[in-house]
């Protein structure tokens, strides 16, 4: 579940602590009075030169006093304890979920295939460049107009069959083969399988491509399929599973229709989690933050930073994906009021790439982590989406600093 720190119980309420000045006045006064009442009472025929005397006077006033001021001092203390035990347990708790908080995944591989994309390497390096990316021109076939867009093959194929296709190719990378090969043997591999398939109404439609996925992991593992959705899935996950278990995510999104501005993905990332001593890796990937309505922007963000172990001058990219091509991403962020003084220019994937749905977050990571480890720095990424229209926030780390 989410970890809100704004949720943590207020330090306890202390009483101002006794001043030592007005008790000096008390004291002043008390001997004074002592004095007055001494000299009104003591007998005339009597010796001042008597132990009596400096009893009375001022003897009486200051031990009246002390016992009053230590008194005081004990009805102060009392609650003090209390207060102190509450503020340590309170201060532990925070430390605790900061420690939960800052839980991360190493991504050990990651494949991105674009249809527009050069090559299938260098993907961040290709949208950090001004003429890389960029989607091209189609006629839509329905109304003859120019639109952009960018699809692996023709609609007019089954969808089921151009999905295995992408699948098949994302699972037969030579680096992604390997990753596996360094997992345990008979150790679990969870499989989160996104695609545009409408599996709510057809779930049968599913069980080809999961058995596709089995036939092409070759190594000895144990698959277990899962259900999950976007960032908010990588929250949970970090919660919910063991230390170094493993995740596979592969997403897929092939046009159904020819819509201006999008674009067919696929991305496979294998993650595993709170890893402590990470074999060969390429990036943390750190806890994602989502924009609360009650708390605002620039706190999701402050906090993604703080799950990152970063601050604002750590970060030297800033990503934005899930917008499409509206350009809107920049006045989003700029609502989170935080600068970055050391970050280069913003990259919105979608007005390169154009927009993948659900692919977008997976697509992000992907190359945000590429690019964490060629620039060896830290990585923000911000993503928004119709179904998910409150920021997300994440930070990515390389491996080694």
């Amino acid at each position: 579940m989410p970890i809100d720190l704004n949720c943590t119980p207020e330090k306890a309420i202390r009483q101002p602590a006794p001043s030592v000045k007005r008790w000096l006045i008390v004291l002043l006064v008390l001997i004074s009075i002592s004095g007055l009442l001494t000299a009104w009472l003591w007998p005339s025929g009597v010796s001042s030169q008597t132990p009596l005397f400096w009893l009375c006077f001022p003897g009486a006033a200051m031990i009246s006093w002390l016992v009053i001021f230590v008194l005081r001092w004990v009805i102060y203390l009392a609650p003090v304890f209390n207060a102190d035990g509450w503020d340590d347990t309170r201060q532990q708790d925070i430390e605790q979920d900061i420690w939960r908080g800052q839980r991360s995944m190493v991504i050990h591989a990651q494949v991105v295939h674009l249809p527009h994309a050069i090559a299938t390497a260098s993907i961040s390096a290709q949208l950090l460049m001004t003429d890389g990316i960029s989607l091209p021109l189609q006629v839509n076939n329905a109304t003859q107009a120019i639109i952009h867009q960018a699809r692996f093959d023709s609609i007019t194929h089954p969808l089921e069959q151009r999905l295995e296709k992408q699948l098949k190719a994302l699972l037969l990378n030579g680096p992604l083969q390997s990753a596996f090969h360094q997992l345990p043997a008979n150790s679990e591999l969870t499989i989160l399988l996104q695609t545009n398939l409408d599996i709510a109404t057809f779930p049968e439609r599913l069980a080809p491509l999961q058995n596709l996925v089995e036939k092409n992991i070759v190594a000895p593992l144990r698959l277990v399929f899962a259900q999950g959705d976007g960032l908010g899935f990588i929250d949970n996950w970090l919660d919910n599973n063991e230390d170094e278990q493993v995740l596979l995510v592969l997403a897929l999104n092939l046009s159904t229709k020819e819509i201006d501005g999008t674009s067919d993905a696929a991305v496979a990332l294998l993650l595993q989690g709170n890893v402590h001593q990470p074999w060969e890796g390429i990036a943390y990937l750190h806890r994602p933050e989502q924009t609360h309505q009650d708390l605002g922007m620039g706190y999701a963000l402050q906090q993604a930073l703080l799950w990152g172990k970063s601050c604002a001058e750590d970060i030297r990219q800033i990503w934005f994906s899930g917008m499409g091509t509206t350009n809107k991403a920049e006045n989003i962020f700029s609502q989170a009021a935080i600068q970055f003084s050391s970050a280069g220019q913003h990259c919105d994937i979608d007005l390169r790439t154009g927009d993948t749905e659900h692919v977008s977050s997976w697509l992000a990571i992907a190359v945000a982590a590429e690019n964490a480890r060629s620039s060896g720095s830290p990585q923000l990424l911000m993503n928004v989406s119709e179904k998910h229209p409150l920021p997300w926030f994440i930070v990515i780390n390389p491996i080694f600093k």
